[in-house]
Parts: structure tokens; C-alpha cells; sequence
């Protein structure tokens, strides 16, 4: 069914004709009384020919049956596998597709965050190298006074051997003096003198030379002793000097290891702050 316009010399009979219907089918689908007046511009409405609209409607029909047996003989032959496969495939390519938006937001907010990260460490090593700077200057201060202290400690022990040397040195001459005085002998070479011959000798003179071998012997006991004091008296300033030099050894070792644990505690907490 559809619309038609009139046009100048056209008939009633023509219109049917050109539409496949009949005069009488256009008069009454469009009430016209008499079919030898219609006006150029008339609007008519024109419908098939009920014989051939019944016909088509049959043909359209057997073509729907036809198509639909055709699409059930093709869904019987489907398997559920080739279905399951083109649902999965719809569903993966959906899934793609979402995966793909997803990507691109997910690699903005990563290199948002990588930005940001960056920044972050670019400022964490700026403070770092400046506490670090701070650590070295502290630790050079502590090198410095732990190296005056063992350098003070150093001088002590030499200014305090040297001391000792000077008294040991002292008690030594006096000693010295003290045995000499005692056996009232110089201080010079002696010459070994020969055994006498008792024989050809009296004995008041016997008694005079074995007299002066024992005042000879004693002297020189006092003289071992002497020695012996000396010795006492350098082995006493030996031990002093280790002592104080131990002394100072075991200053400088306490003044360097609060240097190294001050460093040490720093470092820790540099390396704390970085994480």
C-alpha cells in the first residue's frame, strides 16, 4: 500500500494498470464515485491486488519456512563446542578490549607514580648527602681531639721517662758515689797483681796483704750491690714508661672507638631516614 499523486493526462485505468490492480480496487479504496473524474494533483491511495498480495504473502511464507528450516538443520549441525568457542571468543575480545582501557589508565597512574617516586628519592639524597656531610665533619672533629689526645698522651709518657730516667740516672751516681766512698778506691783501671810467695814473707806483712784482699772483696760486693740497685731502679722506670704508655694507648683507643660508634650510630640512622 502506498501513495500516489495524480499527474496531468493520466487516467484512472492507466494508474491501475501501472500499479498491477484494478479500477475498482483505487475507486473504492478512495471512494470515487465516478472513475472518469480524478483531478491532476489528486492524492490517491493504492493497494495490491488482493489475489496477488495473497499470493506474495504465500510466497513470503514458504521463504520464512524454507529460511527457518535452513537455521535449525545449521544450529542441529553446530556442536556445543564451536558454541562455547564463539562465546569465549566474544567474551575474550570483550575482555581485551576492557584490558586495554585498563592498561592505558594503570600506565598514566604508574608513571604518575614513578614521577612522584623520583622526586621523593631526588630529595631523599640531597638530605642524605647533607647528614652525610654533617657525619664526616663530626667524625673529622673526633679524629682530630681523639689524635691531640694521644698525641698529649704521647708527650706525657715521654715527659714522665724521661723523669724517671733522670732520677734513675741520679740514684745511679749516687750509688755509685755511696760504693766508691765506701771502699775509698778511685775510679781508675785496676792492674791484676801477683799472688806473693807466703814463703819468702813474715807474718805481720801476710797479715797486712790478706787484710787488704778483704778490704778489696768488700768494696767490690758494694759495688755489685750497687749495680744491682741501679738495675732495680731501671727496671722500675722501664715499667712506668710501658704503664703510662699503655695508659695512653688504651686513652686513645676509648677516645677512637666513641669516635667510630658516634659515625657508626649516624650511619644507621642516615640509612634508617632513607627507608
Amino acid at each position: 500500500m502506498g501513495e500516489f499523486i495524480v499527474q496531468k493526462g493520466q487516467t484512472l485505468s492507466q494508474i491501475a494498470k501501472m500499479h498491477n490492480t484494478t479500477v475498482e480496487a483505487i475507486a473504492k479504496q478512495n471512494g470515487i464515485k465516478d472513475v472518469n473524474k480524478i483531478q491532476i494533483g489528486q492524492k490517491l491511495t493504492i493497494g495490491a491486488n488482493p489475489k496477488e498480495t495473497k499470493t506474495k504473502e504465500l510466497g513470503d511464507i514458504d521463504k520464512r519456512i524454507a529460511a527457518n528450516q535452513k537455521e535449525i538443520e545449521k544450529l542441529k549441525s553446530r556442536t556445543l563446542t564451536d558454541q562455547a568457542k564463539q562465546e569465549i571468543n566474544a567474551e575474550i575480545n570483550a575482555m581485551k578490549a576492557k584490558l586495554k582501557g585498563l592498561a592505558k589508565e594503570a600506565k598514566a597512574e604508574a608513571m604518575k607514580q614513578i614521577n612522584a617516586a623520583e622526586q621523593k628519592l631526588i630529595a631523599a639524597y640531597r638530605k642524605g648527602e647533607s647528614a652525610f656531610n654533617a657525619a664526616k665533619q663530626e667524625v673529622k672533629k673526633d679524629f682530630f681531639i681523639a689524635l691531640g689526645a694521644i698525641k698529649a698522651a704521647y708527650d706525657g709518657a715521654v715527659d714522665g721517662a724521661e723523669s724517671v730516667a733522670k732520677g734513675v740516672a741520679n740514684t745511679g751516681k749516687k750509688a755509685a758515689r755511696a760504693a766508691r766512698d765506701a771502699a775509698k778506691v778511685n775510679v781508675k783501671p785496676q792492674v791484676k797483681e801477683r799472688t806473693p810467695d807466703f814463703s819468702k814473707m813474715s807474718k805481720d806483712q801476710i797479715l797486712a796483704y790478706q787484710q787488704k784482699e778483704i778490704n778489696k772483696l768488700k768494696n767490690q760486693s758494694l759495688t755489685d750491690r750497687a749495680k744491682k740497685e741501679i738495675k732495680a731502679n731501671i727496671d722500675a722506670a722501664e715499667r712506668y714508661v710501658k704503664n703510662k704508655w699503655n695508659s695512653a694507648v688504651d686513652g686513645a683507643y676509648d677516645l677512637a672507638r666513641d669516635a667510630y660508634h658516634g659515625v657508626r650510630d649516624a650511619a644507621k640512622g642516615f640509612f634508617n631516614w632513607l627507608r
